[in-house]
């Protein structure tokens, strides 16, 4: 796995979102030993919110089914509303009802449980590299704004 590190990952980010304490840890281990920095591990939608506004994280990995009264839907919306963080999903399962967010947005990347390592690294570069884009102007349109 030390193949798949480097020097871009070190000075990054990561806010996991994960109500299973012993996952979550997992995800943290592999992700610290590839170099990137852990700005916290939570369990609820309002710890992730605390979390982000406390240490504005680079990507955060969210997981869909979370304790507390919001999912990680809504969690996500709320974040990429105040802090346009990118969001990768992960989930174990895709539960009827299930909603995505009905935009597609380059904020959101979805995962599923078991994490495939290879998968979440090329996951979380592919964020990093979005994230650090200039957003894109508007293009006007060539017949005079018509």
């Amino acid at each position: 796995m030390t193949a798949l590190k480097s020097s871009a990952t070190n000075k990054a980010s990561i806010l996991i979102v994960e109500d299973e304490i012993i996952v979550g840890m997992e995800i943290r281990e592999k992700l610290q030993s590839l170099g990137w920095r852990i700005s916290g591990l939570v369990a609820s939608g309002s710890e992730a919110l605390a979390a982000a506004e406390a240490d504005r994280p680079d990507v955060v990995l969210m997981d869909i089914t979370i304790k507390g009264e919001i999912d990680g839907i809504e969690t996500a919306r709320r974040l990429q509303a105040r802090h346009r963080i990118p969001i990768i999903f992960i989930t174990a399962f895709v539960r009827p009802g299930l909603r995505r967010p009905r935009r597609k947005t380059d904020a959101f990347v979805w995962l599923s449980k078991p994490l495939v390592d290879e998968e979440l690294i090329r996951a979380i570069r592919t964020a990093l590299a979005r994230r650090r884009k200039p957003a894109a102007r508007p293009r006007r349109c060539a017949r005079g704004g018509r």
